[in-house]
């Protein structure tokens, strides 16, 4: 499902949707959602007065959250070339599979979201929905990720002069 609208040239790269998020502890519901609309309104921000056609694709909801990218294979670059900083600052825990993608869209590469189905397995669900450790795991997750696509999106703007 993802790679039909980079195989038929629609798309540079694709960001699997996750149509139903309620097989997910509540928890994690809720913070994946909030990171995936404050990260929208960060881009939206960033692109404000870019009135190119290019924009819109890039600042609607994108479920950053979800972990498969599917992507044009002359763009594996932007995911081997990542070293793992931005200004100068470490920042390579999760951002390995975001700041790849982060630079595709400022670059105004053809970033996209695909709905696909999901169902989490009910296993993991009732094991991590009753495990704190979990929750705080994803509330310092969220917030390392926000931080670093500021930390992005601040450097992308210096550069740009």
């Amino acid at each position: 499902m993802t790679a039909t609208p980079v195989y038929e040239g629609k798309a540079d790269l694709v960001l699997p949707r996750r149509i139903d998020t309620s097989f997910y502890p509540a928890t994690q519901q809720a913070i994946e959602f909030m990171c995936n609309v404050v990260s929208m309104n960060m881009f939206r921000k960033h692109f404000e007065g870019d009135n190119s056609e290019d924009v819109y694709p890039i600042t609607s909801y994108l479920d950053h959250c979800s972990g498969p990218r599917t992507f044009r294979k002359d763009l594996v670059d932007y995911f081997l070339d990542y070293s793992g900083e931005i200004n100068g600052i470490a920042h390579d825990r999760w951002e390995s599979v975001l700041v790849p993608v982060w630079k595709m869209m400022v670059g105004k590469k053809r970033v996209r979201g695909v709905a696909v189905p999901y169902e989490h397995p009910k296993e993991q669900t009732s094991m991590e929905g009753a495990n704190l450790s979990y929750d705080l795991k994803r509330v310092e997750q969220t917030g390392e990720v926000i931080s670093t696509l500021g930390e992005f999106l601040k450097a992308d703007m210096q550069a740009a002069g």
